[in-house]
């Protein structure tokens, strides 16, 4: 017998671990992966705290801690441009007044509040709004540069006491012809103005007077006296005058406010009068108040001869009006009944949440150059914005949370957006920059507007981008629809407008610390994003790092590109593309650098960042650059890089792999099945040769290249382990012979061609694993000599089934030694039957199958503590209680194989017995020490048989002294203390439908089984064969002409039809403290016809 310090089976000789089937899964699965060394893929990792976290030592992205900082604080107007706040709490505080139609009346309200600082930019006397009054809806308001500060106005009561007084007392007489002077005091000549239709009506009659009288004195040329004509002269008093002629009266002789001039050429107009007892000021600046009565009069220009002057909109004419230069703080906050806002010329400044929360949709800036912080903070039916050309600062959270604006352009003037400027923006879509002229892009200004589509910047100016502009709150970027995200061309190093702080200090992975230009997170969160460019200028003559954490938790990342002839010396963090699980994701950039690297070439650095970069789902990055007018495509981790050559069906080949610097060996080497979107389908002659001899262990991936050429892995100093996806169906000639440390070797289920010694002379080769196919005869026949490996044990696990030509090549006349040691066929698990060809018989013969005491411990554990199992512990567990053997094998019995010289080597090789005089040790699947008995010492093989007769017993695949034999107290076992320890007491059943015989003692002490199928050809059961089986109750003959069963017997058809009885069951006793077997010939009407026992 073989030697025991012989080296084992590693697959067999463990304790079955349990996920081993899932294991194998996965390992197939790394379609994808190139080339990996020791990294762990995980899911794309969750974050919904609020707070996304940096690698190492940068700083996290956090709102509202990054808020509190000094560099993100309020932008200020300058004290240049303004002496004291637009804060008007501390301010005196004056009234501005309108008129306007409410409900069809003239009505007088009060305004705007305003103060007047002590300087505005060099002037004086300039004012600030500091309140609105929101009593009235108003679908548009205009904010012209002034505002009017008090109107040319009289109380009703004073007017009409004037009209009592000045008016209705006065008598108008017209005595004389209509077209001469009257008498001094008759007020000829305002009877047609203040009567006219009395006057008309007079005249009138006296020109047809006239006329007849002329008609009847033709002589006569000058008009006579009225009484000639039988006239009497027009007599009229001021109360016979019309209200709307005494208004008119009234500013025809009445001076204005000023007392400087009549107010000739206006008309008085009723006002309602909502401004009652409020102070205004008028033209000489005195402060007046207006009368507290419901109703006053405003005067109106009522002749295209008056003066146009002090006029508003309507006509009404005003005394005076004030500069405004500013909206102050809060002047509009809350405002509910403004529609559309129009800030006219004249106006600079908008101060701190002057609209904050209020209901306006829109608002346009003639001349704004500062607006202020959280100015339209909350402004939720905000539509549309206008900024001004002159606009140059937007403070901090000046449009934070307006839920409907939908784009913003950035005119050219504006030169720093403050913190958060438009974050939480639910439906801000554009961002136009295209016409600015350099703008420092605020910490976080852009942040949390999921639907931002589109960001347009200009290529002619620097523009500086601070942390997080355009980032999103961690979890929040399910809805994110920025896809193309391009930097400006022009980057310039980011500047605070709050503190003035300079650029950023980050740390690399190594946490090494350097100053960035620009802001980290400025994209992170954005779940859907695809495409990114970076800044022309960004590493185009000294080194810049992309911040680490620039692309954090962008998942669909699919390109990020650098410029081919600017950012040469870009460079990025291993883990800057840890959240992206894009498979296709790639960087596009430059071929060569400026300057030497270390190794003393001119890669391009981006080039060089992704040779040690990964994903979160694949162990590279694919790199693609441009040159020899096509692009060229390369993968690389650590030392080593791959180039591949897109094909006319885009489909990609392998064209070569070498090590970048000094070669070492590749712990795990992954032909992917796709690199940056090209499926990989072939391989270059000669593409791995420079780094073959350094692979420990191969993968091609699933749906990758189809094919392993001839000698392409032949002789590889270090290969100790292959896998073959699902896609490789041919193997060449040669292609894998010659592996000195090559152990194991795992083919895919849609192999169909292996060539001559394909796997030969590899001489440690153990097992070689082959996926299930979804057609047996897929494969057809082997190569010659593919597995002559001249190794000294070779399995192969796989599938036991006719016509399946691994099957039938282990089967076959080949041998893979010059001993002629054969191939063991093991099945896949849970069943794991081990079967050999007995050179003897010619039978395939079962040598080994899987025991109780294999199992893991835990799961053991369980079992017996009557504890639920999972489907996969299930399975296995089932598998050492049900043996059930495929229809090919035909034989279990191994005392034959082993007596035969014809096995001489093959008994040797594969059945292994202990030193020790102990039961077998259980950790030994396939050689297992089942004809160990207590009282012997091992025998040498000359011996073997001898002495097991000898003991009395007959040595069986589930008979014998092993750990299989369950203590009497085991679980659910109520045997007596006189059974036999020895047999497998842990199977319920066996199927036998290919076994032909069963040797004698071959179930002896199996004291659970249950049940037996044996085959419809069996032709011989030997004696005892299932003694000791107190459990057997159940024997099926599957249709078999020579045995039948019938109440617990077994009858063999004797050649003249009459039955010996081949055995009785021990389970035909009527209790199990008796050995009296029972007879009723009642129950048992075969008996009748039994001539022998």
């Amino acid at each position: 017998m073989a030697d025991s310090s012989k080296k084992k089976n590693t697959k067999k000789t463990e304790q079955r671990k349990l996920g081993t089937k899932a294991k194998r899964a996965a390992r197939k699965t790394l379609a994808g992966v190139l080339l990996v060394s020791s990294l762990i893929v995980a899911s794309i990792p969750a974050d919904n705290s609020g707070v996304a976290f940096a690698s190492n030592i940068n700083e996290v992205m956090d709102y509202e801690a990054d808020r509190a900082l000094a560099r993100n604080g309020e932008l200020l107007v300058s004290s240049s441009e303004i002496s004291g706040s637009l804060d008007p709490s501390t301010q005196t505080q004056y009234t501005s007044y309108e008129i306007r139609q409410v409900d069809g009346e003239w009505t007088l309200l009060w305004k705007y509040k305003y103060f007047v600082p002590t300087n505005v930019g060099g002037n004086t006397g300039v004012g600030v709004i500091s309140d609105y009054n929101d009593t009235y809806n108003v679908s548009t308001l205009n904010m012209t540069g002034r505002i009017i500060t008090g109107y040319e106005l009289i109380g009703k009561s004073a007017y009409d006491t004037y009209v009592t007084t000045n008016i209705n007392p006065i008598t108008f007489t017209l005595d004389v012809s209509p077209y001469v002077n009257g008498t001094d005091g008759t007020k000829v000549t305002e009877v047609p103005i203040y009567f006219e239709d009395a006057y008309n009506t007079w005249k009138s009659e006296y020109d047809t007077k006239l006329s007849n009288y002329f008609s009847q004195n033709p002589g006569e040329t000058d008009a006579p006296e009225l009484s000639v004509l039988g006239m009497t002269p027009l007599v009229l008093s001021g109360d016979q005058m019309t209200d709307e002629m005494k208004r008119i009266y009234y500013c025809d002789h009445s001076y204005n406010n000023e007392n400087t001039a009549l107010l000739t050429g206006y008309t008085l107009v009723p006002v309602v009068n909502y401004a009652r007892g409020l102070s205004y000021v008028n033209a000489n600046g005195a402060v007046n108040v207006i009368p507290d009565e419901d109703t006053v009069y405003v005067a109106v220009r009522n002749s295209d001869t008056a003066s146009t002057a002090n006029l508003d909109e309507n006509g009404f004419k005003y005394l005076a009006s004030q500069g405004i230069i500013a909206i102050g703080d809060g002047a509009f906050a809350d405002t509910q009944k403004v529609d559309v806002m129009n800030v006219g010329e004249g106006i600079a400044f908008i101060g701190d949440e002057a609209f904050r929360n209020s209901f306006i949709k829109e608002v346009q800036f003639a001349s704004v150059t500062h607006i202020g912080n959280q100015v339209f903070q909350g402004c939720q039916y905000l539509e549309e914005i206008h900024l001004a050309v002159t606009t140059s600062v937007i403070g901090r959270e000046a449009f934070q949370g307006c839920k409907i604006l939908e784009s913003v352009t950035i005119p050219a003037g504006v030169t720093d957006i403050g913190f958060g400027a438009f974050a939480d923006c639910s439906v801000l879509n554009t961002v136009d920059f295209s016409g600015n002229h350099g703008v420092n892009i605020g910490e976080y200004a852009f942040y949390n507007c999921p639907y931002l589509t589109n960001v347009i910047f200009t290529p002619d100016y620097e523009i500086a981008i601070g942390k997080a502009a355009f980032a999103l709150a961690p979890g929040s970027g399910t809805n994110a629809r920025l896809v193309d995200f391009a930097f400006p061309e022009k980057l310039k190093t980011y500047v605070s407008a709050a503190d003035s702080s300079v650029g950023y200090t980050l740390y690399d992975e190594e946490e090494n610390s350097y100053t960035s230009a620009m802001g980290d997170y400025i994209l992170a969160n954005r779940n859907n994003l695809t495409n990114v460019t970076m800044p022309l200028n960004f590493g185009s003559s000294v080194t810049e790092r992309v911040p680490m954490n620039t692309f954090d938790m962008c998942p669909d990342l699919g390109c990020l590109s650098f410029a081919a002839n600017n950012n040469r010396e870009a460079v990025f963090d291993s883990n800057l593309f840890e959240d992206v699980v894009n498979e296709d994701f790639y960087v596009f950039g430059p071929e060569t650098s400026n300057t030497q690297g270390p190794d003393g070439q001119y890669y391009a650095y981006p080039r060089r960042s992704t040779w040690k970069a990964n994903t979160n789902t694949l162990a590279y990055v694919p790199y693609v650059y441009y040159s020899d007018g096509r692009n060229h495509y390369e993968v690389g981790i650590e030392d080593y890089r791959y180039e591949l050559e897109i094909n006319e069906d885009d489909t990609a080949t392998l064209l070569s792999c070498e090590f970048i610097v000094t070669p070492a060996p590749i712990s795990e080497l992954v032909v992917p099945g796709n690199v940056a979107g090209y499926d990989i389908v072939d391989m270059a002659d000669g593409s791995l040769d420079g780094i073959k001899d350094y692979i420990v262990k191969l993968v091609v991936a699933d749906d990758s290249i189809s094919e392993i050429g001839n000698n392409v892995f032949s002789d590889c100093e270090r290969l100790e382990e292959v896998v073959l996806g699902n896609s490789v169906s041919v193997i060449g000639d040669n292609a894998f012979s010659d592996n000195l440390l090559l152990t194991d070797v795992t083919i895919g289920e849609n192999i169909s061609s292996i060539g001559n010694e394909a796997f030969a002379d590899c001489p440690v080769l153990e097992n070689v694993y082959w996926d299930s196919p979804s057609d047996y005869s897929m494969l057809g026949t082997l190569g010659t000599d593919v597995f002559t490996t001249t190794s000294p044990s070779l399995y192969f696990h796989g599938d036991i089934a006719e016509g399946y030509q691994p099957f039938e090549y282990a089967m076959g006349d080949n041998k893979i030694n010059d001993n002629s040691v054969r191939i063991c066929y093991v099945s896949h698990e849970p069943g794991e039957l081990s079967v050999i060809m007995d050179e003897e018989s010619g039978y395939v013969t079962l040598i080994d199958y899987p025991h109780y005491f294999d199992l893991p411990l835990e799961l053991r554990t369980k079992y017996e503590s009557g504890t639920a199992l999972n489907d996969e512990e299930r399975a296995l567990l089932d598998a050492t209680l049900y043996i059930n053997l495929p229809a090919e094998i035909e034989s279990i019995d191994v005392a034959s194989f082993l007596d035969s010289d014809a096995n001489n080597q093959n008994r040797t090789n594969w059945i292994y017995i202990e030193d020790s005089v102990n039961y077998g040790d259980g950790s030994n699947n396939s050689k297992r020490d089942i004809y160990g008995d207590a009282n012997l010492t091992v025998p040498n093989s000359s011996e073997l048989l001898s002495d097991f007769y000898e003991s009395g017993y007959t040595p069986g695949l589930f008979s014998g002294y092993t750990n299989d034999t369950t203590p009497l107290t085991a679980y659910g076992d109520a045997a007596p203390s006189s059974y036999e320890t020895k047999g497998n007491d842990w199977i319920l059943s066996v199927a036998m439908p290919g076994v032909t015989y069963i040797p004698d003692g071959a179930f002896d002490s199996c004291e659970r089984l249950q049940s037996v199928i044996i085959s419809q050809d069996c032709s011989h059961i030997g004696d005892a064969a299932f003694q000791n089986c107190m459990d057997l109750t159940s024997v099926g003959t599957n249709g078999n002409p020579t045995y039948l069963y019938d109440n617990y017997i077994i009858y063999e058809t004797l050649s003249d039809g009459s039955y010996e009885i081949a055995m009785c069951l021990p389970a035909r006793g009527e209790n199990r403290s008796s050995t009296e077997i029972w007879v009723n010939s009642d129950n048992d009407p075969m008996l009748d016809n039994v001539s022998s026992m």
